[in-house]
C-alpha cells in the first residue's frame, strides 16, 4: 500500500542589499572641481549611472564607475542638477529591487567676462555723463569697479562723481580733467571662486575748454606799405582751431587769408 510522510526543506531567503552613499556633495557645488561618490565597499557588480557624457559633461578625477568600483571623484563641467545612482550585488549575489540616488546637486559656475569694457566717447570736462560695462556670466555675480590713475588701481565707492560702483554698469557724471586718461576695470566675483577681471583698456578722454595762456603783444611799428607784423596767441584746450578778428575803433570783424592777412 501507500505510505504518507511529511519532509522538510529548508530554505535560506537572503536579504536584499540597500545601497547608500557614504560620501557624496551638498546640494550645490562648483563646476570644475572635485565632487566625490562613495558606496559600500566590498560588494560586487557595481553598476553607476552618471549623467552625461564622460568628456563633455563631467569628467573622472579618480576612482571609477566600473564594476568593481565603490567611489569615484569627478568634476561636473556643464551647469544644471546632477544625481549619481548606484546598485550593487551582495555577497549572496542578490541585487537590490531599485538603485539608491544622490541628492540632487545643482553646479554652479564661477564668473567669465563675456564682454570686455569699452572706452566712451569724450566729453567736456564737468559736463555730461559717461559709462562703462561690463558683461559676465557666472552664478551670484557681484561687481567692484577699479580706476587706474597711471601709477595704481584703486577701488571706487558710489560718491562724487561714481555710481553703480556693485553693478555691471559704471558711471561717472561730470567728470573733470582731473581724471582724463584714467582706466577703469570690472573685478566680477561669485560663488565661485576665482573672480574674473576685465582687460583694464577702457580709458576716459576729458576735453577741456579753450584757455588764453599767452596774450598777443602790440609788434613795433612799420612803415606803412613796407614790412611784416606778426600777433601770437598762446592757448590750452582740446582741438584748438583759431580765427582772428580785427578792431576798426567801431566793430570786431573776422579775418581770413586775403590781401594783407595770414
Amino acid at each position: 500500500g501507500c505510505v504518507s510522510g511529511t519532509y522538510m526543506i529548508n530554505v535560506t531567503v537572503n536579504a536584499l542589499p540597500t545601497p547608500t552613499f557614504t560620501a557624496e556633495p551638498g546640494a550645490t557645488a562648483c563646476s570644475a572641481t572635485d565632487v566625490t561618490y562613495t558606496t559600500q565597499g566590498g560588494q560586487f557588480n557595481y553598476v553607476w549611472v552618471v549623467p552625461g557624457v564622460l568628456g563633455i559633461d563631467y569628467s573622472i578625477s579618480s576612482g571609477g564607475i566600473g564594476a568593481t568600483d565603490n567611489t569615484v571623484t569627478l568634476q561636473w563641467l556643464t551647469i544644471g542638477s546632477k544625481t549619481v545612482t548606484i546598485n550593487y550585488d551582495n555577497a549572496a549575489g542578490c541585487t537590490a529591487a531599485t538603485a539608491t540616488s544622490s541628492i540632487a546637486t545643482t553646479i554652479d559656475t564661477a564668473p567669465s567676462i563675456t564682454g570686455q569694457p569699452s572706452s566712451p566717447a569724450s566729453v567736456c570736462s564737468g559736463a555730461g555723463i559717461v559709462t562703462f560695462t561690463v558683461a559676465a556670466t557666472g552664478t551670484s555675480l557681484t561687481y567692484a569697479w577699479e580706476e587706474y590713475n597711471g601709477a595704481i588701481w584703486s577701488s571706487l565707492s558710489d560718491a562724487g562723481i561714481y555710481g553703480g560702483t556693485t553693478t555691471s554698469t559704471l558711471t561717472l557724471t561730470n567728470p573733470t580733467s582731473a581724471v582724463n586718461g584714467y582706466r577703469y576695470r570690472s573685478v566680477v566675483s561669485g560663488t565661485c571662486a576665482p573672480p574674473a577681471t576685465s582687460d583694464g583698456l577702457a580709458t576716459l578722454t576729458i576735453d577741456t575748454a579753450p584757455s588764453i595762456t599767452g596774450q598777443p603783444s602790440s609788434p613795433a611799428s612799420v612803415c606803412s606799405g613796407a614790412g611784416i607784423v606778426t600777433f601770437t596767441v598762446a592757448a590750452t584746450g582740446t582741438s584748438l582751431t583759431y580765427a582772428w578778428e580785427e578792431y576798426n575803433g567801431a566793430i570786431w570783424s573776422s579775418l581770413s587769408d586775403a590781401g594783407i592777412y595770414v
